[in-house]
């Protein structure tokens, strides 16, 4: 019988106006477009029924709080 396979699924945040106006830096606390949350909302669907054993965020908390937010739903 073999061990169970573990994956690492890396997720970025959804659009904010400086990765749609192709600026991008890692050290604003730029929040998400409508387009962002709705791509966030989208993942979240696709995402909803998967447990996660670990789930690490970046410092720019605000876009991170955002996608779970609109991933998970605001439980």
């Amino acid at each position: 019988m073999s061990e169970p396979t573990q994956q690492i699924r890396l997720i970025r945040h959804g659009e904010t106006e400086w990765s749609a106006s192709m600026w991008h830096t890692g050290r604003t606390g730029i929040g998400l477009t409508p387009t962002g949350e709705r791509q966030a909302t989208v993942l979240g669907g696709m995402s909803a029924e998967r447990r996660f054993a670990l789930v690490r965020c970046s410092h720019t908390i605000t876009r991170s709080q955002e996608s779970i937010i609109n991933q998970r739903g605001a439980k």
